[in-house]
């Protein structure tokens, strides 16, 4: 005798799953991966900020023009605080890292907390924060540099532009991560149940 559908589709849904996990090995794949592509982004922002902060540095000293000379302070400003927001959260990072070799579970935990932090640096106050205190230095800077030299008029609008463009399209790219970041995360949760 066959059995009936009915009895073949109660059976198939009372079964009990095992719950999948992921291994230790899996998770420090992820984690290695994570560090290379936050370690990689991190160099080159101090890089590009350091290399900002000497231009600048030179400006200010170079360019008697008081408004050239405030948009050059404010960059080195704003390359400082870009550089104290990737240095703060990689020691956020490695406070967590002490503190979480203490439990059994370090590991995942670390995982999670990483892909909150990656997450939350590209959203939120931390990105508002960086957009803000960024953009307005070197659009002063520009606009002191056509004060001094009014023949430069049409390069400095193409800066201008250049630079709200960007700023512009650092909104969605840097959203498009936070997304992508929760993504994991919430990937990362549903491995858990």
């Amino acid at each position: 005798m066959t059995p009936e559908p009915e009895d073949l589709r109660a059976a198939w849904q009372n079964q009990q799953a095992e719950p999948f996990r992921i291994s230790p090995k899996e998770i420090h794949k992820m984690m290695d991966r994570l560090n290379r592509k936050v370690r990689r982004r991190n160099y080159m922002a101090v890089a590009i900020c350091v290399l900002e902060i000497v231009c600048f540095a030179y400006f200010f000293f170079r360019f008697p023009h008081p408004v050239e000379r405030i948009g050059a302070l404010l960059t080195v400003l704003g390359m400082g605080y870009l550089i104290y927001q990737v240095l703060l959260n990689q020691a956020q990072r490695q406070d967590f890292l002490v503190e979480a070799g203490r439990t059994s579970h370090a590991s995942l935990e670390f995982l999670r907390a990483e892909l909150e932090r990656q997450r939350d640096f590209h959203r939120g106050i931390w990105f508002w924060s960086r957009l803000v205190i960024l953009l307005p230095g070197p659009l002063v800077f520009l606009v002191g540099l056509e004060m001094a030299r009014p023949q430069l008029a049409g390069y400095t609008h193409r800066m201008a532009a250049t630079l709200v463009l960007l700023a512009g399209l650092a909104i969605p790219l840097n959203l498009r991560m936070a997304r992508r970041y929760q993504k994991q995360i919430e990937a990362l949760n549903g491995l858990e149940r």
